[in-house]
């Protein structure tokens, strides 16, 4: 099966990528940082158990990795095709995760919190991404019993991602904008709106490779599809 990254979306010429990131933590457990290494070899258990069970949709969707048995060569490898952050491999004892066979989905596993439900796909496909990770989120919650408050919505251990606790965001190629140095302006113009606009490069490379990255910085107050739409909106 060819990967997500392989396979050409809508609005390619523009749009590299459309992802969604879900922040998810079970009721009653602390978050990682605070749980021993047998505690977070229990919630890796009890997540594989919720995926590959007799009875689950999508036992066959997805395969197990344990981190920690990664040489760090290969974990380097799953960060550079974007499957998982740098933060994540280098504090990866206790860490699991859950990919399917073209890695646009994946649930990591005791990063900052219980599990982060990513979703990838080629081009401007914001909505159908979303869809993916909501099916998931709907599947695990049934059995994860994921941490809810009725005014703060999503409780995460980053105040920051409390109420949907989603990132949606595009990556784009603009070489144009790359040559005009108009970034900065355009930025602080989103900023307002709840929206973050900047290189997805270092600062040296931004002329050269001219990708960015639009994505939300607001998480409470308005819905995951009123996110989305006003993403969609600006691209």
């Amino acid at each position: 099966m060819k990967k997500w990254y392989d396979v050409s979306g809508p609005e390619s010429e523009s749009v590299i990528s459309s992802c969604v990131h879900l922040s998810r933590n079970m009721r009653g457990i602390p978050f990682p940082a605070g749980l021993t290494a047998s505690e977070k070899a229990a919630v890796v258990k009890r997540t594989c158990r919720a995926v590959f069970s007799k009875n689950s949709s999508i036992a066959r969707d997805f395969h197990f990795i344990d981190m920690a048995s990664m040489s760090l060569g290969e974990a380097i490898a799953l960060a550079e095709r974007g499957v998982v952050s740098a933060d994540f491999i280098e504090n990866r004892c206790g860490c699991g995760l859950l990919v399917s066979e073209d890695e646009a989905e994946c649930i990591l596993v005791n990063g900052d919190d219980h599990f982060l439900i990513q979703v990838r796909l080629p081009g401007l496909a914001l909505k159908e991404s979303y869809a993916l990770a909501d099916r998931l989120d709907t599947i695990l919650d049934k059995s994860l019993n994921f941490a809810f408050d009725k005014r703060l919505g999503y409780l995460t251990c980053n105040p920051a991602l409390l109420g949907t606790g989603m990132i949606v965001s595009l990556n784009l190629h603009l070489p144009a904008l790359a040559e005009t140095g108009a970034a900065a302006r355009i930025s602080s113009n989103l900023q307002p709106l709840g929206i973050s606009f900047y290189s997805a490069l270092s600062p040296s490379a931004e002329r050269h490779g001219a990708i960015f990255r639009l994505s939300n910085r607001m998480t409470l107050g308005l819905s995951e599809n009123e996110a989305i739409t006003n993403l969609c909106g600006i691209a």
